[in-house]
């Protein structure tokens, strides 16, 4: 995600200021998620609840021009879950936020193969209320929602919402040509959504579907965390230093350091 200036001048001075930092150094999510999974060049897929951001690396270094969104992220996964319980008729009241998050976390799945029978992908929920109701439906079409949206939001699909592995291959086909292949050898996945059972194999097939080539979709235990690993391991990186702003050089310069060191 871009940060803008402004906002990197104020974490700077809360950090400096009111938490007594003696250095800092500010790192796009897509970098950090990359050196978590023992990369520094590659393809990183942020799944969150408001985005789902492509974002090419390499050397460390953000290719922020080749940046792409999809336009479908956790928030849709939500709201259409929601949509479908009020047209079947499920009134929840204040347990549904709950209930939604629950569905969403423990039950929302991605198969290899879309074209599944009915019966093999039956799921039940049981409610607060003890009452049990199939979620079936929604725990499938949710997570086909970000490889063929256009299936699950049929006319109201607009026309910037574009399939996650269709994304990936825009952006690295925006990359110099001699970096594209390079990218295809570390893709990952990261973010609340990025924990969806079957996601890095689907996403994998269909991207070689597109391709024609072998692609490595790199699987991780830990897709929330993964970028707060790369902090840890690009601050133990040799020469990580020389890009940290002390706190007596922010004093010195402020946003123009700022501005030219991240």
């Amino acid at each position: 995600m871009y940060i803008e200036l402004s906002s990197k001048v104020k974490c700077c001075e809360v950090f400096y200021e009111a938490l007594n930092a003696p250095a800092l150094c500010v790192k796009p999510q897509s970098v950090l998620a990359l050196f978590g999974s023992g990369f520094t060049t590659g393809i990183s897929v942020g799944l969150g609840h408001d985005l789902t951001e492509i974002n090419p690396v390499y050397a460390g270094g953000s290719i922020s021009y080749a940046n792409m969104l999809t336009n479908i992220a956790g928030n849709e996964i939500t709201n259409f879950i929601k949509n479908s319980f009020r047209r079947r008729g499920i009134r929840l009241g204040k347990q549904l936020d709950d209930v939604l998050q629950d569905i969403k976390r423990n039950y929302v799945y991605v198969t290899e193969n879309c074209a599944v029978k009915k019966q093999d992908y039956k799921k039940s929920f049981k409610l607060p209320d003890g009452k049990t109701i199939d979620v079936s439906d929604e725990s499938f079409m949710a997570g086909e929602m970000y490889f063929q949206p256009e299936l699950v939001l049929g006319k109201k699909l607009t026309s910037d919402v574009i399939p996650v592995q269709e994304a990936i291959v825009t952006s690295i086909l925006k990359c110099d040509s001699e970096l594209q292949p390079e990218m295809y050898d570390a893709i990952v996945t990261y973010g609340g959504m990025a924990t969806m059972p079957g996601l890095n194999k689907r996403l994998a097939r269909e991207l070689e579907a597109i391709i024609n080539r072998p692609v490595n979709v790199i699987p991780t235990s830990e897709a929330y965390a993964v970028a707060w690993l790369g902090g840890a391991v690009f601050a133990g990186m040799a020469g990580a230093k020389r890009l940290w702003v002390t706190k007596k050089q922010f004093e010195d310069q402020g946003e123009r350091i700022v501005k030219n060191r991240f």
